[in-house]
């Protein structure tokens, strides 16, 4: 739809301010703090801080800050301080412009930002728009809002959907792993039905294709490896830390301390990093039930009291070996890791389709701001 209205400059209708003195002196962000720290791109809250002097404003807003860089603009209606000087803060000429209009119109405008430069002054706010009377604006920033605003109730259906199916295998595992002694389970520590806790291997990854592949922590995402990303690495005891098939490797520090992964399928030489223990099952145990084990309450309730170290909480094979696990016979603990099997994969499905509707609803949000300021 064609609009006969005046064009202005974006320069003529936002002013821009530099954020120099709202940046943040400290990186010690925690939730406790009170102001938050932006950045105008996709992290947009990058933590709180307990910073009080030179905050932004409370009667300047709202305004919309801007990476000088990349482009990329956020909306904001409270006090902050900013990560860097690499923004600007743009404040709307209020008696031409309405704020949020001017956001979501320049959600639209499209400007090659490949060049590593300042791009507000240079060009962005060079750029012509069409601009209504302000009452105008008022009713379009209104049905854009309305439509948004149903956007976000599917969003929000669409996560609920998305919690409710990871609880229901949450609920699963419980249900297996609670009440065993009055299913007649053995209880048995790790050490009884694994070989000795193994620690990876000390060595740096290298980019050639040459010697075993190098599994890190970082290469384990969601449960899942994608070998052909695994770097190589040159290791001179390849049998002591080959991966079979089978195995299960633990984090032993970091912010994933204590989670597992089941190893499947992997390559024919491939070792495991210093910052993972190795776990393989004896005969008369299988490793799959064993893996859900490790998802299980009943695991991290013990982990959890098995942490050493404040500063750094960390899991070692000495405690890790003593772990209580508790065990049906075999038949058994192979006929529950199917059942788990099976139902992982249903979530796993959902969660996937919930991911691709996720994305679904961020571009129709993006189709109904094309809609209103290109007429597409």
């Amino acid at each position: 739809m064609k609009y006969n209205w005046p064009t202005k400059k974006l320069g003529e209708l936002l002013d821009y301010e530099q954020p120099g003195k709202y940046i943040v002196s400290s990186k010690n962000y925690s939730d406790d703090y009170k102001t938050p720290v932006l950045t105008a791109g996709k992290n947009f809250i990058l933590g709180k801080t307990s910073e009080k002097d030179n905050i932004f404003p409370k009667d300047k807003l709202p305004v919309i800050i801007f990476d000088d860089f990349t482009t990329a603009t956020q909306l904001v209606d409270f006090p902050f301080k900013v990560k860097s000087s690499a923004m600007k803060i743009l404040h709307v000429k209020r008696d031409v412009a309405d704020i949020k209009f001017m956001f979501y119109l320049m959600q639209t405008v499209k400007l090659d930002h490949v060049t590593h430069k300042r791009y507000w002054i240079s060009e962005y706010s060079n750029i012509e728009i069409s601009l209504p009377p302000l009452s105008e604006q008022t009713k379009i920033v209104a049905k854009i809002e309305r439509a948004f605003a149903k956007i976000d109730e599917v969003a929000r259906l669409r996560a609920k959907s998305d919690e409710d199916a990871a609880g229901l295998f949450r609920a699963a595992l419980d249900e297996v792993f609670e009440g065993a002694k009055e299913k007649g389970w053995e209880e048995k520590e790790i050490k009884d039905i694994c070989e000795h806790p193994q620690y990876g291997y000390t060595a740096s990854a290298k980019s050639d294709d040459v010697g075993p592949k190098l599994l890190r922590i970082t290469d384990i995402q969601n449960g899942s490896v994608d070998w052909n990303t695994v770097p190589y690495c040159l290791c001179e005891n390849i049998d002591r830390y080959r991966l079979k098939d089978g195995d299960i490797v633990f984090a032993r520090t970091g912010a994933t301390v204590g989670k597992s992964y089941l190893v499947n399928n992997p390559p024919k030489k491939a070792i495991y990093a210093s910052y993972l223990i190795r776990l393989r099952v004896k005969e008369h145990m299988s490793s799959s039930f064993l893996s859900y084990f490790f998802r299980s309450n009943q695991y991290w309730k013990q982990i959890i009291d098995g942490q050493v170290g404040m500063a750094q909480p960390n899991v070692n094979g000495s405690k890790l070996a003593k772990i209580k696990v508790p065990i049906p016979p075999l038949i058994e603990q192979k006929k529950i890791a199917l059942e788990l099997d099976a139902l992982l994969e249903k979530v796993q499905k959902l969660q996937k389709l919930q991911e691709e509707v996720g994305k679904d609803l961020k571009e129709l949000k993006k189709a109904v701001l094309r809609e209103v300021f290109e007429g597409k």
